[in-house]
Parts: C-alpha cells; sequence; structure tokens
C-alpha cells in the first residue's frame, strides 16, 4: 500500500472553531445522535473504550454511563478550549470523575506502552474533516 506523504499533523485551528455558539450547536447534534449510536453499540458494560478526537466530550461520558464500574473510557482531544468546554459541562452534570480525558491527536495518540491493544471500543466520530491527512491517522 502506498503511503501518504507527510503532512502537517492538524491545521492549527479548530476547523469549527470554539465560540459558544458553536459549541451549543455541537452539543445539540450530539444530543440527536448520542442515544442511537449508543443502541448501536451494544455495550456489554465491562468495555476499555478509547474515543479519539472527543470534543466536547459528550459522547465520551455517555458511553462511561453505560459501562458500570468495571468498563473505562479514555477521551482523547487536541484542543484546549474544547476540553475545557467538556470539563465544565462534565462539571456541570456532576461527572467530573466519569471519563478519563487526555490532551492528544489521532495521528500521536496519548497512550502508555501497556495500553496498547487493551482497548475493546476505539471510537472517533466526526474527525476526518479535521485531519490534513485521514489516511495516516
Amino acid at each position: 500500500m502506498h503511503e501518504p506523504p507527510d503532512q502537517p499533523a492538524m491545521s492549527s485551528i479548530y476547523l469549527h472553531g470554539t465560540t459558544t455558539s458553536e459549541q451549543q450547536r455541537l452539543s445539540q447534534l450530539n444530543a440527536f445522535i448520542n442515544d442511537a449510536c449508543l443502541a448501536e453499540m451494544r455495550l456489554r458494560g465491562d468495555e476499555r473504550i478509547l474515543d479519539v478526537g472527543a470534543g466536547l466530550m459528550q459522547f465520551s461520558r455517555a458511553m462511561a454511563r453505560s459501562l458500570g464500574s468495571t468498563g473505562h473510557v479514555i477521551a482523547v482531544e487536541r484542543d484546549l478550549e474544547q476540553r475545557a468546554e467538556a470539563m465544565r459541562q462534565a462539571s456541570e452534570a456532576g461527572e467530573d470523575d466519569l471519563v478519563e480525558v487526555r490532551e492528544g491527536d489521532a495521528y500521536s495518540l496519548p497512550l502508555r506502552s501497556n495500553e496498547c491493544g487493551l482497548f475493546d471500543i476505539v471510537h472517533a466520530r466526526f474527525i476526518l474533516e479535521h485531519l490534513s491527512n485521514p489516511l495516516r491517522a
């Protein structure tokens, strides 16, 4: 398979922006589709889930709520403003510790060597448009 040429990992700005109105729009989009996505996933409750490009982490938190005490969700998001708003929303919902949040991106996942290969599910939604080289990810 032909490897794509090296390109910058990401654009320097978040494609949609991080204004309050844009974050509200993204929150509404998540509220509209999260339940249907969870139903399709048919989680057992003990999965280890990696959510890449987690954005406002509403779906990360929804997956974690469905797991129970034996499951675990790690949410990866590169944008500081998105992570900050995600943490604000989690705190407002009383879910500060529901998801493990890490700074990172699809090109360079912030995983420890002993975590590679341990996930039951790797989830990514709405991130390809943000990648300059999706095949590399």
